[in-house]
């Protein structure tokens, strides 16, 4: 295969936009969601600075923001006893 394979809509897909492969989906605790988003956002809040390079100060506000309704869905799915995975779109 000559050419880069992109990544878009869950697969990849190489130049002529055939599907090469989609990768498996895993699927995690939520009480490991939690301990991470908790982390995550307990970081932000305390080092704000720490992602500076990448973000502005307002744009780390809205991450928290979106981290915070992350952990209201893990905790929806911990409390029903249920699993997640995270797709990130290219």
């Amino acid at each position: 295969m000559e050419g880069e394979a992109t990544f878009t809509d869950g697969c990849y897909i190489d130049a002529e936009g055939h599907r090469l492969w989609t990768p498996e989906r895993q699927w995690f605790s939520a009480d490991d969601g939690l301990k991470t988003t908790r982390g995550l956002i307990a970081h932000l809040q305390q080092h704000p600075e720490s992602v500076a390079d990448e973000f502005e100060e307002d744009d780390v506000e809205a991450l928290v923001e979106i981290l915070q309704e992350l952990q209201k869905v893990l905790i929806e799915a911990q409390q029903n006893g249920k699993r997640f995975n995270l797709t990130a779109g290219g």
